[in-house]
């Protein structure tokens, strides 16, 4: 294997392994249940991955056209937070929207905690892959010298 590309394809796998673990971390700390708790970590850390590819990797790729610091990372994971929670909420929010032809507009319950939920996770998310990022260039370093 080619050693100069070993860390472009360590990069690439930062971001779904960042979302991964955040995820499954926050599965794990939201169900103390001890008997289904292995299956859900498993089951949160294949779902974190799996959307921080669909929506992480195209958000970032946005977000590094624009920023080019390490905290892009953490934008871009507050961005796939929000994106993510809009895609949760948008068919609560679809009907609410259209059911009150004759009542005033009513915010669904939880739709601004949701909102700071998600942003935060993104945020966490954010940081772990920005330390996967450090952590892929500190083994750089130390291979080249």
């Amino acid at each position: 294997m080619n050693r100069t590309k070993q860390p472009q394809k360590l990069r690439r796998v930062a971001i779904p392994l960042a979302g991964a673990v955040t995820l499954s971390s926050a599965a794990s700390l939201g169900f103390p249940d001890e008997d289904a708790n292995l299956v859900l970590v498993i089951l949160a850390f294949i779902v974190g991955g799996l959307l921080s590819m669909l929506v992480g990797w195209p958000v970032l790729w946005l977000t590094e056209r624009y920023f080019q610091t390490p905290l892009r990372y953490l934008v871009a994971g507050m961005v796939t937070g929000l994106l993510i929670w809009t895609g949760c909420v948008l068919p609560n929010l679809v009907d609410a929207i259209t059911a009150t032809a004759a009542k005033p507009f009513v915010q669904p319950s939880g739709f601004k905690e949701g909102a700071a939920f998600f942003a935060f996770i993104g945020a966490v998310s954010g940081v772990a892959a920005v330390m996967i990022d450090r952590f892929i260039r500190l083994v750089e370093r130390r291979r080249k010298a």
